[in-house]
């Protein structure tokens, strides 16, 4: 569903807006979680640098928090899922600019799916995006714009 949405700035931006049944989960899913396996990167450079993780699972949670230094206006992202030789990943982005997180899943998988070859039918290759604004909190004087949370 499309829908227009009005900006602080008096400015309207049209989204997608998808609806659900405002149910929370359930807290067994709490117990999914496996809090040994928590990795930890303290810094990454922003200069086209990246670190890889020791995760080898199907699901993972995300929590990233973006420095101070972050630039207003510009992107900060994360691949997720990158094959060994780099022919599959899906990009997470969050363009501060366009006020939106993009998960770009249109290189995820180079396999041919039978269930789409037999209704004739191609996967979406658009980016998946959202509005997400970034929280300011403070932090012994330092800003540090707050958590992203993909799960």
């Amino acid at each position: 569903m499309l829908s227009i949405v009005s900006c602080a700035d008096g400015s309207a931006k049209q989204c997608k807006t998808r609806k659900t049944l405002s149910v929370k989960p359930l807290s067994d899913l709490q117990l999914l979680r496996n809090d040994n396996a928590h990795e930890q990167v303290v810094s990454v450079s922003v200069n086209d640098s990246s670190q890889m993780l020791n995760s080898t699972g199907a699901s993972f949670e995300l929590i990233a928090k973006v420095p101070g230094f972050f630039e207003r206006g510009t992107k900060v992202g994360f691949e997720v899922c990158r094959s060994s030789v780099g022919d599959e990943v899906t990009t997470i982005l969050y363009d501060d600019a366009e006020k939106r997180v993009i998960i770009d899943c249109s290189k995820s998988s180079t396999a041919t799916c039978a269930v789409f070859a037999d209704n004739d039918v191609k996967p979406i290759s658009e980016p998946i995006w959202g509005y997400f604004y970034l929280l300011r909190a403070s932090l012994h004087s330092r800003t540090v714009l707050s958590v992203l949370r993909l799960s």
